[in-house]
């Protein structure tokens, strides 16, 4: 119980830590399609191993899309997105990934058909340190936020009970 509570808040200061250091971007052109595919991917062979009951659906409109973004940065973001919509659908379900072009914007889409969330819930997602998980920190989904604006950015969700989640990352091309 000691290094599990060692863990845990080692978990807390490291996401604690994260969040309040100043963002240093090292943008360049980036295919956005490749980058959530590779972070998909990476994700999935983790997935498959804890569980069998979650079905991945990718939908990419395009084959190259170019914004000018920190890789490292936004596989974080990528990955929390992952790990949230996972953690949503504890009877399974599907997870979708879609990547597309909007109004001069590069967007990618992570959704569950998961449990979903009251507009109550939706709208603290972005509070520093308010969760709905029993282990979790609060400081995910508001890091994702802060990395996504640091690129001038924009992050939303939308979500409904008992149906599922989807967050929407707009990124400039």
């Amino acid at each position: 119980r000691i290094i599990e509570g060692v863990s845990r808040l080692n978990r807390i200061v490291s996401s604690l830590l994260t969040y309040t250091r100043p963002l240093r971007l090292n943008t360049h052109p980036v295919n956005l399609v490749d980058l959530v595919e590779e972070s998909t991917a990476f994700f999935e062979i983790d997935l498959e191993r804890q569980r069998n009951d979650i079905e991945v659906s990718r939908q990419y409109e395009n084959a190259e899309l170019v914004c000018r973004i920190d890789p490292e940065q936004l596989q974080q973001v990528i990955l929390n997105l992952l790990q949230n919509a996972t953690q949503a659908m504890p009877e399974g379900g599907t997870l979708l990934i879609r990547v597309f072009a909007e109004k001069g914007c590069g967007v990618f889409c992570i959704g569950d058909t998961g449990i979903g969330m009251e507009p109550e819930v939706s709208a603290k997602l972005f509070t520093p340190f308010f969760t709905t998980k029993v282990d979790g920190t609060g400081l995910g989904l508001v890091t994702s936020k802060k990395i996504v604006e640091a690129h001038n950015g924009h992050i939303h969700v939308e979500s409904q009970p008992g149906v599922g989640t989807q967050f929407y990352v707009n990124l400039l091309q």
